[in-house]
């Protein structure tokens, strides 16, 4: 699936004297082939450029198209051409468990399924099939998502749009008030969803997460893309002027350097591989 952006601008309270440009002459081509980050500091823009890809917001100007589907200030879209592109475009809040509504956990994992394909027989399956890949049993089934703890219930959110097996995922602030190892944990499931063939597209504040596992970068400022890379070459040159974070990992590299270690940073994302390259040089 090709996302492209074309000359995409985007206003709230557009005809008002409250008007605050979000995006300004968008144009960005995503490959869900890869895990796309999307960074900047608040207010950047991010948020507003995630919710126009399965049109939750339309464009004041400008297309996005999303293979043949387009999303244009100059076309009304049909419900049924909405309900099949948001079904090939999951959206994870930054608080996703405030998506849970039903009584219990399996019955809320069933619904994208009966609400994106109610001609589908096989939802309890999927849905089951959903939570086990999130780590949730069958002990889980029958009880009441709002009795879970927070990691739980973000668990249960993701499993419900994993069910109706989309495309692409988008992820808003995934990590959002996770200790490391819960960070970790879910991160390394996005990993494997991702290898399964399901695009994402990944926005976050976590230059750490941004290092270790997107394959290409976009940084944005003032509702403009600015830098489009590598984690390593954003990470390495970018961080000052776009008020990103130098990820941790870069921070003892430095020292090491500084120390007269050789490492090359292009070859670190994570504490892992910062090790093999010590080794390497010895």
């Amino acid at each position: 699936m090709q996302i492209d952006f074309q000359h995409v601008n985007f206003s709230y309270n557009l005809k008002t004297i409250f008007r605050v440009d979000a995006l300004k002459d968008v144009n960005l081509a995503i490959d869900t082939n890869e895990v796309t980050a999307i960074v900047g500091k608040t207010g950047s823009g991010k948020s507003t450029l995630t919710q126009l890809i399965n049109k939750l917001l339309t464009p004041s100007d400008g297309a996005v198209k999303i293979d043949q589907f387009i999303n244009t200030p100059k076309k009304r879209a049909h419900r049924k051409q909405l309900q099949a592109l948001r079904s090939e475009i999951g959206f994870l809040f930054q608080f996703p468990e405030n998506q849970l509504f039903a009584d219990t956990v399996l019955k809320d994992v069933e619904f994208g399924i009966r609400n994106f394909h109610p001609k589908d027989q096989d939802y309890e399956k999927k849905a089951k099939a959903a939570l086990k890949l999130v780590g949730l049993d069958e002990s889980f089934y029958e009880r009441s998502p709002f009795d879970l703890s927070g990691g739980e219930k973000k668990r249960v959110a993701i499993a419900g749009v994993l069910a109706y097996q989309p495309k692409v995922l988008i992820l808003d602030e995934p990590t959002a008030g996770l200790d490391e190892m819960s960070k970790r944990e879910l991160m390394e499931l996005f990993k494997k969803i991702h290898q399964e063939g399901v695009g994402i597209i990944l926005v976050t504040h976590d230059m750490d997460i941004v290092l270790k596992y997107a394959s290409k970068v976009v940084v944005m400022d003032d509702g403009e893309i600015k830098k489009i890379g590598s984690p390593q070459a954003i990470l390495q040159n970018e961080v000052e002027p776009y008020h990103l974070a130098t990820p941790n990992v870069y921070h003892f590299a430095h020292q090491l350097i500084a120390q007269g270690k050789k490492i090359d940073l292009n070859r670190v994302k994570d504490v892992t591989t910062l090790v093999e390259e010590i080794k390497r040089h010895g």
